[in-house]
């Protein structure tokens, strides 16, 4: 099957079918030539905790990050803000050991091992926040019908504000000897608590 384009046959009956129920998308979808109507398939994948592959052919020192190893639905919006965290965090694991062997005052660095062990610090805690926010973004799918049944819509709403909570206030930065003392991870929890990265 394609995964998306313009123009395929069938697509503005298709959507006619998934928005009967909604007059305004429906007048808005008749406005439109079946010609010019974009279509794009989405997708993700179950989640993977391993970002590091074969360490015996790599080192330890080759890492996945953002949509490479948590892809998601964009129904939250959350795949860019992982990117950043994820970021974030791999260059608070990995400054270290790259700053400490540049300069001698610093201390003795670690070498390649140094890396290696920082690429593990940052899977071990990037992995399963991505994992649940990934999960949560295919829970959430754009157009997945609720329940209507009252008592299991209520545990749905506080299990979406319990989800959300998670998103917007679960977030440490890995805090290393260096990032505290340069006030590092503070700064960058400031400057990503609203999904804003500031120069």
């Amino acid at each position: 099957k394609s995964f998306g384009g313009f123009g395929r046959t069938g697509v503005k009956e298709e959507l006619r079918t998934a928005f009967k129920a909604w007059p305004v998308a429906l007048a808005c979808l008749e406005a439109t030539p079946e010609s010019q109507i974009f279509e794009r398939r989405l997708a993700d994948r179950p989640v993977l905790m391993d970002w590091t592959g074969d360490v015996t052919r790599n080192g330890g020192r080759v890492v996945l990050m953002g949509d490479a190893a948590h892809p998601m639905i964009p129904s939250q919006g959350q795949g860019t803000m992982m990117a950043w965290e994820d970021a974030a965090d791999l260059a608070s694991c990995v400054a270290p050991s790259i700053v400490s062997d540049q300069d001698p005052e610093r201390g003795e660095g670690e070498g390649t091992d140094g890396v290696a062990k920082a690429v593990q610090r940052y899977v071990a805690q990037r992995a399963k926040r991505a994992a649940r926010i990934q999960k949560m973004s295919a829970d959430r799918y754009m157009g997945r019908k609720s329940s209507t049944f009252f008592p299991k819509k209520v545990l749905s709403l506080l299990k979406m504000k319990r989800d959300m909570t998670f998103v917007n206030q679960g977030y440490e930065p890995i805090d290393t000897k260096m990032t505290k003392k340069t006030g590092f991870t503070q700064k960058l929890k400031r400057r990503l608590s609203f999904g804003i990265v500031k120069g």
